[in-house]
């Protein structure tokens, strides 16, 4: 073998051994996984019988696109995310799910229309607390006086937060869009006592 030959493969030996030891050296960065905890939308709701209507003593309720029959004047769980409800809606109801539960809890019922929210603790009432009503629109929402709070409280939160509303004595109807969802849920929270941690 030639000097140079010789000199070149010296050269190809040391580069080969070198390359060997970077890739070593090096381990590939693992990124940390993290996994998000989905969203509690789960909730207990108390069935009305349907007022007036026919179906009394089993209510249907579209959950997850079938219709499913619950027995009136009994709990069951829904899943908010389930219910045939604007994504808007469904955010707000989430997010109001920790409602104190000495003195509101979820109901549906069908008045005259599907409506499903808060109501005010007690089995006997079907006055909306915080309520949406399927035949308002997609994106409505009905707020009612109530004996926890009156249209005087309901009025100043709303206007506290710069939230635009409709005034019809004893209930004020607004609409929820992206732009407003996190002011009219602040607003919610505090009327029906969220405790927001953190």
């Amino acid at each position: 073998m030639s000097k140079v030959n010789k000199k070149r493969a010296t050269l190809v030996k040391a580069k080969v051994e070198s390359a060997k030891v970077l890739e070593t050296a090096v381990e590939p960065v693992k990124s940390p996984i993290t996994e998000s905890k989905p969203v509690e939308s789960s909730v207990n709701v108390f069935v009305y019988p349907n007022k007036g209507k026919f179906e009394l003593d089993s209510v249907k309720v579209s959950l997850n696109g079938k219709d499913q029959s619950f027995t009136a004047l009994t709990k069951a769980k829904f899943d908010i995310n389930g219910l045939k409800l604007n994504d808007l809606v469904k955010s707000l109801f989430i997010d109001l799910r920790l409602a104190n539960t000495s003195k509101f809890m979820f109901g549906y019922k069908n008045v005259y229309s599907f409506a499903f929210g808060l109501v005010p603790l007690g089995f006997n009432s079907y006055k909306s607390v915080i309520t949406h009503h399927n035949g308002d629109g997609q994106r409505s929402l009905i707020l009612n006086a109530n004996k926890h709070f009156g249209m005087t409280q309901i009025e100043s939160t709303l206007v506290k937060l710069g939230i635009a509303y409709e005034n019809h004595k004893s209930y004020v109807k607004l609409y929820l869009s992206k732009e407003n969802l996190v002011k009219v849920t602040k607003a919610c929270q505090s009327l029906v006592e969220v405790n927001v941690t953190g």
